[in-house]
Formats: structure tokens, C-alpha cells, sequence
């Protein structure tokens, strides 16, 4: 044989083994039905650029509703190799994840979404190292971090002003929203997202403190009677993409690199298409069934007056979970939060492409 016809096909052959070796499919689980409007609107068009990006060479196969891991075991499920990635809700998770569990309890911290998602990107990724290495000793990486839109008093009663909601009880999933609970003079009580329309329908809860595109996403259209919109916070404590580092280690460095360049080209879409944009579908939906109260005087002066308190209560809170020099982590967590509503928000607003500069630059291109 011709030797350097032998050292072409040599080579050949050894390019299509490399690329099948670097080919992966991901299983992903989630505990949250398919339906949901982040699986239909976020997780999957987030997969279908991941693909595109990286030549098809990674791909996914979703387990949604529990099939494999429910919420509140995905991470035991992606660190025992059930599955290679999933959706990971770190404040279901103080022990393992104390630190950057943080982040989902930081709620009153946020007004506005695309600001929140930037904000808890760069802590995690820049300034937190310990919130890293969190997630290293459960054996999994985080791809990127998502904000929802801003949480709602959901009701499955008739109520009329923000008095009528003392003395209630109220579905919460983070600590943030039990102290906002609370000040309001309500009894929360920690729920389970899948169990939420049980818990209204039951009795067990009159309220829920959930984004309104959680309405339909959850089961909640013909439970909930009343919605006060006014915004109470954001929830930035999940990881929507999770994957185990043994998985993320077998990735080639060019296919990591064109992963986070995904992200930072479609967090803006999916932020804006799974829960803004599906926020004002459901109220359009539902406006027939469900009355929204979009201004309550004593509520926006009470939440004011919770968010003041927020700072120190969140400080308390990194003190009993153990984390060193508390007031340092939650100020600079604070201080990270602050410039992406005051120094990035007015550069991006209304500007996907901005959004993903800025994502690209200081975080994901480093």
C-alpha cells in the first residue's frame, strides 16, 4: 500500500474516532412536568442551541416529571450518575450547598430578571469560590445560572386588599419568601412546586408566592381567584443546567467554550420567553377567571419596608449555615446584584444583544 495514502486513511480514521469520542448525549432530568413553560420555552431551545453550537456533537435526551429525579433530588441524582445533567434548585439544598445556596434566598434583592440571572452568573462564576466548590464536592459543574420573573401572590380566595391576606397561609420555596410571608402576617409553609396545586385545592395553603406563568404551568388555572401582581421578588437560586464533572471533563475545551457562548446568546430569550412573555399570556388567559390587583398601597410600603430588613436578614442566615465571615459574602453578593440593576440594566434594557456582550465578556469569555 502507497505509504502516504496508509498515513491518510491512518488519519482520517483517527479524526472520526476523536469526534465519536467527544460526541456525547446527556440524559437530563427534571423534576418539573414537560409542560412547564421553562422546559418548553428555556430548557429546550437552550438544548437545541447547545447542539447547534457544538456541530450536533452534544446532544440531550430530557426525563421530565419526575420520571427519574424529582426536584428535591436532583443533585443526589446527577452526583450518583442517574443522570448526567439536570435542573438543580440550590436552595433545596442548605447542607450540601450552603453557599451558593445562598443565591436562591436572595430574592428581595432583585427587581428586574435579566439583571438578577446577570448578577448571580457573575457571583457564582467570578467571586465565589466556595459556591464552586459546593457543587465540585457533589461532582457536578454549573453551566449557568437563570433569574424567573417576578414572584406574585397567587390566592384561591376572593381577596381585595393586601389586610385580607393576615392571618392566611401561604405555599413558599425559599426563605426570602417566608420572611416576606411573615411580615405580612401570614403563616408560611415550606411547599413542594409539584404539590402546590394540591396544597390550594386542599386547603392545606391559601396562597402561593410563585411567577403568574406558574398558573398553568403548575395546574393552578381554575384553583386561583386573586393575583396581586406587584413585584416581590426574583428568583435567581437555580441552576437549570447542571452536569456531572465526570460528563463536563469529557467535553472537549471548544465544545465547553461554544456551550457557554450558547447560553450567553439565548439567556436573554430565555428569560424573556419562559416566564415574561408567558407572564402576559396566562394573565390574558385567565383574566376572566382570576382578578389581578396590579397597585396595593400598604403592600408595595410593606415590601419597602421588607427589603430594608433583607440585608441583615440574610447575614443571620449565612451565620447559622456556616459560612465564613458572613457580613463579606452577603455584602458582596449585595454590592454584584446592585451593579447589574444601577451599572448593566440601563446598557442592556430591551437589547438582547448587549445582554449577551456583556455575558460573554466579563463571564463566560474569561
Amino acid at each position: 500500500m502507497n505509504a502516504k495514502f496508509f498515513v491518510a486513511i491512518l488519519g482520517a480514521a483517527l479524526s472520526l474516532a476523536t469526534g465519536a469520542a467527544h460526541a456525547q448525549t446527556l440524559t437530563y432530568g427534571s423534576g418539573a412536568p414537560e409542560r412547564a413553560n421553562f422546559h418548553e420555552k428555556g430548557v429546550k431551545p437552550m438544548m437545541g442551541a447547545i447542539t447547534e453550537a457544538t456541530d450536533g456533537k452534544v446532544k440531550f435526551r430530557g426525563l421530565y416529571g419526575g420520571t427519574v429525579v424529582k426536584l428535591d433530588t436532583t443533585l443526589q441524582g446527577i452526583r450518583d450518575g442517574i443522570v448526567d445533567s439536570g435542573y438543580l434548585i440550590t436552595s433545596f439544598h442548605p447542607a450540601e450547598l450552603p453557599h451558593v445556596g445562598m443565591l436562591g434566598e436572595m430574592s428581595a434583592l432583585a427587581s428586574d430578571p435579566f439583571a438578577a440571572a446577570g448578577a448571580a452568573n457573575e457571583f457564582l462564576f467570578k467571586h465565589c469560590e466556595t459556591c464552586r466548590e459546593d457543587l465540585a464536592k457533589q461532582g457536578q459543574e454549573a453551566v449557568f445560572m437563570w433569574a424567573t420573573s417576578p414572584m406574585s401572590m397567587v390566592c384561591a380566595g376572593n381577596l381585595s386588599e393586601a389586610s385580607d391576606l393576615r392571618d392566611r397561609r401561604v405555599s413558599i420555596i425559599g426563605s426570602g419568601d417566608a420572611r416576606w410571608a411573615s411580615a405580612l402576617g401570614m403563616a408560611p409553609t415550606r411547599t413542594a412546586i409539584s404539590d402546590l396545586a394540591s396544597s390550594l385545592q386542599l386547603g392545606r395553603s391559601d396562597c402561593a408566592i410563585v411567577p403568574i406563568n406558574w398558573i398553568r404551568s403548575y395546574g393552578l388555572t381554575d384553583i386561583a381567584k386573586t393575583v396581586f401582581t406587584m413585584p416581590q421578588g426574583i428568583g435567581a437560586g437555580a441552576i437549570p443546567l447542571a452536569v456531572r464533572a465526570e460528563s463536563w471533563a469529557k467535553l472537549p475545551p471548544e465544545h465547553r467554550q461554544a456551550i457557554q457562548a450558547a447560553v450567553a446568546q439565548g439567556l436573554y430569550g430565555w428569560i424573556e420567553g419562559a416566564y415574561l412573555d408567558a407572564d402576559k399570556e396566562v394573565r390574558e388567559q385567565t383574566r376572566d377567571r382570576i382578578r389581578y390587583i396590579d397597585e396595593d398601597a400598604a403592600l408595595a410600603k410593606a415590601w419597602e419596608a421588607h427589603r430594608q430588613q433583607e440585608i441583615q436578614a440574610l447575614i443571620e442566615l449565612a451565620k447559622r449555615r456556616g459560612i465564613a465571615e458572613p457580613e463579606k459574602f452577603v455584602n458582596d453578593a449585595a454590592a454584584v446584584f446592585r451593579k447589574w440593576h444601577d451599572e448593566h440594566l440601563p446598557r442592556f434594557a430591551g437589547k438582547p444583544e448587549v445582554y449577551a456582550e456583556i455575558l460573554q465578556k466579563e463571564l463566560f469569555g474569561q
